[in-house]
């Protein structure tokens, strides 16, 4: 026989006699025990359970025959929910990193938007001297209108001053001064 051989067949047995066990337990040999109770089978409704304390330090007999300790109950040996004392969390999760600062709400004020004056829409066609006064032909939509410093042109637009290269017309709703780029003074060339 070979050494594999021996070791496999001691495994059997092995096997064997712990499943021969398990589906025998009187196959298994018994504590020495008293004579008297040594083939006795011990019955749970023999046993009597006390909560008061000069009882627990007692041993109780089981039909007289052997002392076994006194048995507590399970709800004193293990901590139930009603129990006021705290439960600590051995286990709980830390967190390491510290917490943000307090964020204090911030109030935005939102200015309404400032009026403006819409864009021009006349356009500079040229430029004259009438009566010894400077006249500006400006073009609007299809209209040709001829004004001269402090003319109102309608409800909307007055002509401020004409200095060249400039003019100046005024946005009467709004008070705001618009330039419009009328080239170079009469007579001269750059």
């Amino acid at each position: 026989m070979t050494l594999r051989l021996k070791i496999l067949l001691a495994i059997t047995a092995i096997t064997a006699w712990f499943a021969f066990v398990t589906e025998n337990p009187s196959a298994i040999a018994t504590p020495s025990f008293p004579d008297k109770v040594a083939n006795k089978v011990i019955n749970t409704s023999d046993i009597k359970m006390s909560n008061d304390e000069t009882s627990a330090k007692k041993t109780d007999q089981i039909n007289g025959s052997m002392a076994l300790p006194h048995l507590i109950p399970r709800s004193q040996l293990i901590a139930s929910q009603t129990n006021k004392e705290t439960i600590v969390d051995l286990f709980k999760a830390a967190n390491w990193i510290p917490a943000p600062p307090p964020v204090s709400p911030v109030v935005i004020t939102i200015a309404p938007p400032q009026a403006v004056a819409p864009p021009l829409d006349f356009r500079f066609i040229g430029k004259a001297i009438i009566d010894g006064q400077l006249n500006i032909f400006l073009a609007r939509q299809e209209k040709t209108l001829v004004v001269k410093e402090g003319q109102s042109i309608d409800a909307n637009y007055k002509v401020g001053k004409i200095q060249p290269p400039t003019m100046e017309l005024i946005y009467l709703p709004l008070n705001e001064i618009q330039t419009l780029i009328i080239g170079n003074a009469i007579g001269t060339h750059n």
